[in-house]
């Protein structure tokens, strides 16, 4: 092999390695991303179901109150006489 030829091909043998490692390096951070992606609908769904079970126990306790006569939106206004 004439030297030109050894360059070409060691030249082209470290463009296919570059190109290689450039590779592997996006399909990791295609997979970071889609870990990191997974962990954000996970936080997100837990927060949703967070605020869902919040509701419920504010309208339970709303409920109770209204059975019991004290719906604190509601307030009770006494009869009869004046405190003044």
């Amino acid at each position: 092999m004439d030297p030109q030829s050894e360059h070409s091909s060691g030249l082209f043998a470290s463009l296919k390695r570059m190109g290689r490692s450039v590779l592997a390096m996006a399909e990791n951070r295609i997979e970071l991303f889609l870990v990191e992606l997974q962990e954000e609908r996970v936080r997100f769904i837990g927060a949703l179901l967070l605020v869902e079970n919040l509701c419920r126990q504010a309208r339970r306790r709303r409920s109770q109150r209204q059975a019991l006569g004290r719906d604190p939106i509601i307030p009770v206004v006494p009869s009869g006489g004046g405190g003044g």
